[in-house]
């Protein structure tokens, strides 16, 4: 790509090379104001930064600035392959250049001439512009690839996707990828140390970059798996000033400049501390768009194609692929020519790539069960960092060892992790791998297979342990080695595990061991077994047990499996229960997938479901196991098998309530008892994995398992809970399963409610109202009832709704101090939220003495969060009541203690009625930038729900193309949490933005009217609506007026707006009668008789099979199925009579 060079020269000029190949380059310019830099900065960054703004508008904009008024320098730059490096300061240069748009083109997408910009970070006045062309290496390219993933932030990356594209997409190009585990940036520097400066083409950080304290920074990962916030000055002292040509950032926000220019960017950082280009993006981006933007890239400089063309296509296949994250992609250079770093692959004695994969060695081993390949291993992350710097470490270090033993249940994945672990350890480039049952004979033959060189020695008279020591100094001293054993379990007795290793097997393991240790070889020993064993003598295995996948770990496996994933078809009950039998274990899942992909029944399923589980449990002999345990051991493990999550050892001893030495060893070293590290403080953890549960049942009486679910609950209620404040939901949800088990009602109503709110906040009604439900099995509470209503108004069940709220007032007690010290906050929820639903149905001033009573309340425990709550419904109340100057008073004050409190949603909330009142009183600018605001803390704190209502509210300000995007997202999104009511008003903007789509959309606004419970003004709305595309001539017309008629009498008989809309579906069905010349009262009542519109048991199944006519097939928006149940009785009573 021929590169074109555009300064700002001393703030004042613009200037632009043509020809930058000459020593003393002769650039055109033109003056510049510094006022129109500034307004040009501030009104284009307001514009890219506006939701929906018109991208190819900007992009022209931009073009026109660059290109001169007169000038029409960049029409040089379109003509053909072009890199167009801006070299600009501050704020210019975070302006989104790689929208520039000609003629309604972008630059970027065309496809005959590649075209990039390059954001340059060089002195103005170096010349010449670039330094001498580095060549490019004749050999494949090399590529450093580490994902951080701390476990501490709340987005878990799917990283190993990227990995995988990266191979995908490199197959017909061979490509070096080096993978560094530990998330660090310790691991890079030892990886650089270790490979020697240069030899690296390419750094990949996978990730999240932010700002802290103002400085951008990438967040990697401590020893511990934690969040490390890492700096440009940080990545910088790694590389020594030996820096990669190109580092990849592909992180959100890597590229986005701090304060709008006045700091700069991560990327820019980095360039500026000596990196030749640096890749990055500039806001958050979807993994896939990442992942696709990784493989096409590297396919490209592969194929020794030079980087900033390598970049151009990237970002042109995300353009294609229909991606919106395209203009996203910022490249930052230094004066360093971007040729390519390597050569094409026919190039004339290029080095070749000689390593083979892992799991060919592991076939070639005779590997009886297949081994994962690269491209599709998941998850294990923490326990591959640790045996990493196992297999890495030096005598000497805390962690050292002279080799691994991974052991766990059949088909936990050890030989797969065995084989990751090969791949990893790219510094042993020698491997031997022995499947099975071995012996001195068996061990000799595969070494002299692989390493004929050594079979002089390996034949000496001399015992087998000073042979492998000569063979690790000799043949293998400059050249360490990995030895794998897989599937170690066929050299014990499985009859009797206890007996430990074979002689044969033992002493060929301790000899390896022994030969490693004193010879200080630098080469090290893999063994897979399902059972853990003892050495004896100073040389070690570090063990590391593998147990069930759970979690983000366990959604990543599903997803790959055809049938589990959540996008395949089929029965969800029984995908749910599929991954319920498989237990977290990988092989057991991929065996269920494979039944669910042969039958389509659901009956036969599980029927084979369970017979594949019992098959997999004779395959790997845990019937014979579990009859070799001692009858204490099996007690212990059925007490301790109520509890799914990993515990620690005190919490073992409390829910047992009996002896646990010496069982917990025995049961961990046969694979029945899961044992793992704490992944932030070491401390070993215990479970008994799922697959094992279903052999404990017949070991203790169902009260015995009650009692010990009631242990359970109050041990890990005070340890997990009570003592820190605070606990992840996973663990919340687990002492709220074993309290409801064994009827500990306080803790299930405390575990239970906070669930029910967590879930509500990131729109999880559904479930919140399911728990809510269950609850109260266990007697009525308050709490209970009071979440089981807020989820149920939610999901259009407003009747219901109603009734639990009063039901929950019943039930308080006396609202002493007592009470008010333990129960406050919930109390005034319960009251606040019972006011909203009353406010909704028109009956402010009951609603009012709810709030004052609430304020009151609040009062005597003093809580800024919830006080802020109670005044921002009352704002609400009092502005639907026409008294703005007091609901601005109050929304004022409620904002200033949010903003106080952190309290994000509510405020977000509270900014989302301000702006639907300010558009009210058509004051739109003010009400977007709240709207903008609002969709930003509910996107920030996965708020679904509310982002799905702003985006409706304010579809309408940004042109019918996005304004369809927008809706059509807050549809989808509401239809998937089951948030009906809610629908109605972005199906109506649908229609109003898209107008083919008018009736369809009306229909299905209509259709969800009747079927939930609507606010009655969204009903008549919506109803108006339809009524408006169709005509009141429409077949259907009598029938929308009747059912507004009735449904808003049956549903709003007190509401003080009754009347009016009463009289707006009465105006509806005298224009239809009108329509068809009936207008005297005796012919009117003829007609509503002849048509049936006095008897809702017959207008109304006429009136929803005509709406459903309306809609085409494959026009339907939402799942029909999943609405809840009707929200009419067919009365024999009807307002219109």
């Amino acid at each position: 790509m021929k590169p074109y060079v555009l300064q700002v020269f001393d703030s004042t000029k613009i200037r632009f090379f043509d020809d930058v190949s000459a020593p003393r380059p002769i650039p055109c310019q033109r003056p510049l104001p510094p006022e129109s830099i500034d307004s040009f900065c501030r009104e284009v960054d307001a514009e890219y930064k506006k939701r929906g703004s018109n991208l190819a508008n900007l992009g022209s904009r931009l073009y026109r600035w660059l290109d001169g008024p007169t000038e029409r320098w960049l029409e040089r730059v379109v003509t053909g392959p072009a890199a167009l490096h801006i070299d600009v300061d501050q704020r210019l240069r975070h302006l989104p250049w790689e929208l520039l748009c000609r003629d309604g083109a972008f630059l970027c997408a065309n496809p005959f001439h590649t075209f990039t910009p390059v954001r340059r970070i060089a002195p103005a006045t170096a010349l010449p512009l670039f330094a001498s062309t580095p060549l490019p290496a004749n050999r494949p390219l090399r590529v450093l690839f580490m994902a951080s993933s701390p476990e501490n932030v709340a987005h878990l990356l799917d990283f190993e996707r990227e990995e995988s594209l990266i191979l995908q997409a490199t197959q017909r190009r061979p490509v070096e990828l080096l993978v560094e585990e530990s998330g660090s940036l310790e691991g890079v520097e030892e990886r650089v140390v270790e490979h020697g400066p240069g030899y690296f083409d390419v750094l990949h950080l996978t990730g999240h970059a932010d700002v802290h304290d103002g400085v951008p920074r990438f967040l990697l990962e401590d020893e511990t798996g934690q969040m490390l916030p890492a700096s440009a000055s940080a990545l910088a002292r790694t590389f020594s000033n030996a820096w990669p040509r190109l580092i990849f950032l592909s992180g959100c926000k890597s590229a986005q400049a701090v304060d709008v220019g006045a700091l700069p960017s991560l990327c820019e950082a980095l360039v500026g501390a000596g990196a030749p280009a640096v890749l990055g993006w500039a806001l958050p981006v979807s993994d896939h768009a990442a992942s696709i933007a990784a493989a096409e890239l590297y396919e490209h400089l592969a194929a020794g194609k030079a980087i900033d063309e390598s970049v151009a296509v990237a970002r042109r296949k995300l353009i294609e692929d229909n991606l919106p994250d395209w203009h996203l992609l910022r490249l930052y250079a230094s004066g360093v020519p971007l040729n390519a770093l390597v050569t094409p692959e026919r190039t004339p004695k290029r080095e070749r790539i000689r390593v083979r994969s892992a799991e060919k060695e592991f076939l070639d081993a005779g590997a009886q069960v297949e081994v994962c390949p690269r491209g599709r291993f998941v998850g294990r992350r923490r326990v591959l960092q640790r045996c990493l710097r196992v297999l890495r470490s030096r005598e000497g270090e805390q962690v050292h060892a002279e080799g691994l033993l991974l052991h766990g249940l059949g088909g936990t994945g050890k030989s797969s992790l065995a084989a990751r672990l090969l791949d990893r350890m790219s510094s042993c480039r020698r491997r031997f791998v022995w499947v099975g049952a071995v012996d001195e004979i068996a061990f000799l033959r595969v070494v002299s297979d692989r390493l004929p060189e050594a079979i002089g020695l390996l034949n000496r008279a001399i015992p087998l342990k000073a042979r492998i020591r000569q063979l690790l100094e000799g043949p293998l001293g400059q050249e360490p080695a990995l030895l794998v054993f897989d599937d170690f379990e066929h050299n014990l007795d499985r009859m009797n595990v206890a007996a430990g290793l074979k002689p044969a097997a033992l002493d060929v393991l301790t000899a390896v061991l022994a030969a490693i240790r004193e010879s200080v070889s630098e080469s090290r020993v893999i063994v897979t077994c399902r059972y853990a064993f003892a050495l004896s003598g100073p040389a070690r295995l570090h063990e590391e047990m593998l147990d069930s996948m759970r979690g983000a770990e366990l959604g990543k496996k599903v997803t790959q499996l055809e049938s589990l994933r959540s996008s395949a078809g089929g029965d969800p009950k029984v995908r749910r229960r599929a991954i319920e039998l498989g237990a977290g274990n990988p092989r057991l899942l991929e065996w269920l997938d494979k039944v669910l992909a042969t039958r389509e029944k659901a009956l036969p399923i599980l029927a084979a479901m369970a017979g594949t589980v019992e098959e997999f449990r004779e395959a790997i002999f845990l019937d014979e196991l579990m009859k070799q345990q001692a009858p204490a051991c099996r007690s212990m493990l059925a007490l301790l098998s109520v509890v799914n999550l990993p515990v620690d050892r005190a919490a073992v001893e409390a829910v047992v309530a009996g002896e646990v030495v010496p069982h917990l060893d025995n049961a961990r070293e046969v694979g029945l008892l899961e044992v793992m590290p704490d992944g932030a403080t070491g401390e070993l953890r215990f479970k008994v994995s799922a697959v094992v549960r279903p052999l404990l049942v017949e070991e203790i009486s169902e009260e015995e398992r009650r009692e010990a679910c009631g242990r359970a609950a109050r041990w890990l209620y005070q340890a997990w809970w009570k003592a820190n404040g605070s606990a992840t939901e996973e663990r919340i949800l687990e002492v709220y399963r074993l309290a409801f088990a064994s009827r500990e009602q306080e803790i299930a109503i405390v575990a239970g409610t906070t669930l029910a709110a967590f879930w509500s906040e990131r729109s999880r009604f559904r479930e919140a109202a399911a728990i809510a439900q269950e609850m109260l099995q266990l007697g009525d509470d308050f709490r209970a009832l009071s979440s089981l209503a807020g989820a149920e108004e939610v999901l259009g069940q407003r009747s219901q709704a109603k009734a639990h709220y009063q039901q929950a007032l019943a039930s308080v007690p006396d609202a002493d101090e007592d009470f008010i010290a333990a129960h406050g906050r919930q109390y005034v929820l319960l009251l606040c939220n019972f006011g909203c639903l009353l406010q909704r149905e028109g009956r402010l001033q009951e609603a009012l003495e709810l709030w004052n009573m609430a304020l009151a309340v609040e009062s005597k425990f003093g809580d800024a969060e919830t006080r802020a709550a109670i005044l921002h419904n009352m704002a609400n109340g009092l502005a639907c009541d026409g008294r703005r100057s007091e609901a601005f008073a109050l929304w004022d004050e409620a904002r200033a203690l949010q903003e106080r409190t952190g309290d994000e949603l509510g405020h977000a909330a509270t900014l989302q009625q301000l702006a639907g009142f300010k558009v009210g009183s058509n004051q739109k600018d003010e009400a977007y930038a709240y709207w903008e605001r609002a969709l930003m803390l509910y996107e920030k704190n996965g708020d679904i729900r509310g982002r799905s209502i702003v985006l409706a509210s304010m579809s309408d300000a940004y042109g019918p193309s996005c304004g369809q995007r927008m809706c059509s997202q807050a549809i989808e999104d509401l239809s998937r949490m089951g948030a009906w009511p809610d629908l109605v008003i972005p199906l109506v903007n649908l229609g109003v933005i898209v107008p083919s789509m008018r009736v369809s959309c009306g229909a299905q606004a209509f259709w969800l009217c009747v079927h939930t419970e609507v606010a009655l003004n969204e009903f008549v709305e919506a109803a108006r609506f339809l009524f408006g595309a169709l005509g009141a001539d429409a077949t259907i017309s009598p029938h929308i007026a009747a059912a507004t008629i009735f449904l808003t009498g049956v549903r709003g008989n007190s509401h003080p707006g009754i009347d009016q809309f009463q009289r707006c579906g009465a105006e509806m069905l005298a224009e239809c009668a009108s329509k068809r010349g009936v207008v005297i009262p005796d012919q009117l009542r003829e007609y509503f008789s002849r048509e049936e519109l006095c008897e809702p048991s017959r207008f109304l199944p006429s009136l929803i099979s005509r709406l459903e006519a309306l809609v085409p097939e494959d026009g339907w928006l939402f799942d029909r199925t999943r609405v809840l149940d009707r929200y009419f009785s067919l009365l024999a009573d009807s307002p219109l009579r």
